[in-house]
């Protein structure tokens, strides 16, 4: 197991690829609004086209090549020009990041996140696995996959607002003596003030990374850091809160061993990042789904025009399993029974309007200095709980379960650091490991808690 198999599955997980640089880049590549520099705004504008959430039209500056769309060494191409400065402009870099080849993004939710709920039968086989110095204890399940699957689509909707409307006010009314009588003042509405900003320190002695599947438990602790998270009113009607992530360390980092660190920039500030639902009742954990045997090609008729239009990746010639068709992570809400108060989420969702995390991920030899390939990607945290279930595992007829509980907030407690609260974020990773003979899919999870 040991740190080969933990820098294995981070190099599946923010897997990076070799791209030529573009030999037309513009002296302002992501100069959305054509005033001679990229800012951390356009930035995020720049990887939200990239990522396909906005149209090319909220930064045509970052359409290089004029195509339409926005690639991956175009996105990097802004990466440079915010850092160096547009072309004819004086700009001091330290540290400076050194984009000499590129990397494909992890993949993230569509803009209309769903979920796909696939029915398990019994007899069911639990392992409880329990991370060391956590008081958290995900669990494995592996279960006989059934078919058809069901979709259902996220069902919680709210507009977030930090002001409302105040009740009219009082008009007089005359009475028949010559001096008109004013009503009675309405008693005065309660309101709610803002959170606050909780600096929310990131404890490496229970923060990592986990890899979790058959035959799998790789854990890597030591994740270091801050995100400055601020609240604003809690909604009269709903009890949402917006999140803004105002300010962060330069890095959150973790040491995956043997010279190795794992580093992750956040692109702050960062406004509508997510929000805390103080009331209660809505469900901001979440699932992440990815059925690895869809079809194989050759096999009782399927193509790979039925891959494709599954939005599915065909395996290739060499792979563990040539042919066969791996299903797209799809993400959606945990379907809880129990939604308690001070759910929080941080991530990219269309019905609340939140943004996550974005930022730069390089692997480099410690200290964290951002040079290296660079990756750009949207983080989505949620304080749970979380599932992550992959069909078909190890191309099997089993179904692989990692479940995570989660731990709310408190909106009471907002400002106390260390106070209550665990952000973590979840993904299925096929083929994470191989033992030469045979490969094994597992659940990645992140876990930020201080």
């Amino acid at each position: 197991m040991g740190w080969a198999r933990a820098a294995a599955a981070f190099l599946l997980l923010w897997r990076i690829q070799s791209a030529p640089a573009f030999a037309g880049s513009s002296p302002c590549a992501g100069d959305c609004n054509s005033n001679g520099r990229v800012s951390a705004d356009e930035l995020v504008t720049v990887v939200r086209v990239a990522l396909s959430q906005v149209s090319v039209d909220a930064c045509l500056a970052a359409d290089l090549n004029h195509d339409g769309r926005v690639m991956v060494d175009e996105a990097v191409a802004a990466v440079e020009a915010s850092l160096k400065g547009c072309l004819g402009n004086e700009a001091t870099v330290t540290p400076e990041v050194v984009a000499t080849s590129t990397a494909t993004t992890v993949p993230l939710p569509s803009t209309t996140p769903q979920a796909t709920a696939t029915a398990t039968s019994s007899p069911t086989a639990t392992v409880a696995v329990t991370p060391a110095q956590t008081a958290v204890t995900p669990v494995l399940t592996l279960t006989p996959t059934a078919t058809p699957s069901a979709s259902a689509t996220r069902s919680a909707t709210a507009t977030v607002t930090s002001t409302f409307t105040a009740p009219a006010s009082a008009t007089a009314t005359p009475t028949p003596s010559a001096t008109p009588t004013p009503t009675g003042t309405p008693s005065p509405t309660a309101t709610r003030a803002p959170l606050g900003t909780r600096r929310f320190s990131v404890d490496p002695a229970v923060s990592g990374s986990m890899l979790m599947g058959e035959s799998i438990n790789v854990k890597t602790l030591g994740f270091t850091g801050f995100l400055d998270l601020s609240a604003g009113v809690p909604d009269p009607a709903t009890g949402l809160a917006s999140i803004d992530i105002s300010g962060a360390s330069d890095f959150i980092s973790l040491d995956l061993g043997n010279g190795t660190t794992l580093c992750i920039h956040p692109l702050v500030p960062i406004a509508h990042a997510g929000v805390i639902a103080c009331d209660g009742g809505f469900d901001l954990g979440a699932t992440a789904s990815r059925d690895h045997h869809v079809g194989e090609v050759g096999v009782d008729g399927f193509t790979t025009e039925d891959c494709a239009a599954a939005d599915g990746t065909v395996e290739p010639n060499g792979s563990p399993h040539p042919n066969v068709c791996n299903g797209p992570i799809v993400l959606g809400p945990s379907g809880a029974a129990e939604l308690p108060p001070g759910a929080v989420l941080l991530g990219f969702d269309t019905s609340l309007g939140t943004q996550g995390l974005p930022a730069q991920v390089t692997v480099e030899s410690p200290p964290c200095q951002g040079v290296g390939p660079v990756q750009m990607t949207t983080f989505s945290f949620s304080s749970g709980p979380i599932e992550v279930r992959i069909s078909h595992a190890n191309n099997s007829d089993q179904m692989l379960t990692v479940d995570d509980p989660g731990e709310p907030f408190s909106c009471a407690a907002w400002m106390q650091e260390n106070g209550p609260g665990r952000l973590v974020q979840a993904r299925p990773v096929l083929h994470a490991l191989s033992n030469g003979t045979m490969s094994f899919d597992a659940a990645n999870l992140f876990i930020l808690d201080d």
